[in-house]
């Protein structure tokens, strides 16, 4: 052994005896008690899990329009951006200034579109949804072939089949089974 082999196998040696000693202090001083000399610098971290509040829906004012993008603004200097087709808004007198814009043909290809709650416009609200609709007809249609005596198939289990047990040195060997 070298020199600093030897001065770092005192270092850890004497590192041990170290924590060892201060264990051994602390449970003669009742700080920790045996059952929980493990878990004393042991951070405990609890997942928080909070219950799922109900978000208000808010309605939507949808508009389409015949142009990819368009830039307008209302009579009161309100600048409204038609973006991929389309364009929403919740505001009451942004809504009323196109709806009479549309009604003279103010705004060429602009029509008024449907009113929409928050979770109609987010999109995976809207295949949530979807997804949970499908699953309950399913889950239905089940329900009524079951009645009628009709089972989904699952396979069959009227054949067994014997497990061939393998072994790692049969592969190595390269002998089959």
């Amino acid at each position: 052994m070298t020199n600093k082999e030897q001065t770092k196998d005192k270092d850890t040696t004497q590192a041990k005896t170290n924590a060892a000693a201060v264990l051994s202090e602390k449970l003669k001083n009742k700080a920790i008690t045996p059952s929980n000399a493990i878990t004393e610098n042991t951070p405990i971290q609890v997942a928080r899990i909070e219950p799922s509040v109900p978000v208000e829906e808010v309605r939507w004012q949808q508009y389409t329009s015949a142009r990819r993008a368009i830039r307008t603004f209302t009579d009161k200097g309100k600048s409204i951006k038609f973006t991929n087709y389309e364009y929403f808004t919740r505001e009451k007198d942004v809504a009323m200034w196109l709806d009479s814009q549309i009604a003279i043909n103010g705004l060429p290809g602009v029509t008024k579109g449907k009113l929409l709650t928050s979770s109609e416009r987010d999109p995976m609200e809207v295949l949530r949804k979807q997804h949970i609709a499908e699953y309950l007809k399913d889950q239905e249609q089940i329900k009524v072939d079951a009645a009628k005596g009709l089972f989904p198939d699952m396979g069959s289990t009227e054949r067994a089949t014997n497990l061939n047990p393998a072994s790692s040195k049969g592969v190595a060997s390269g002998a089959s089974a």
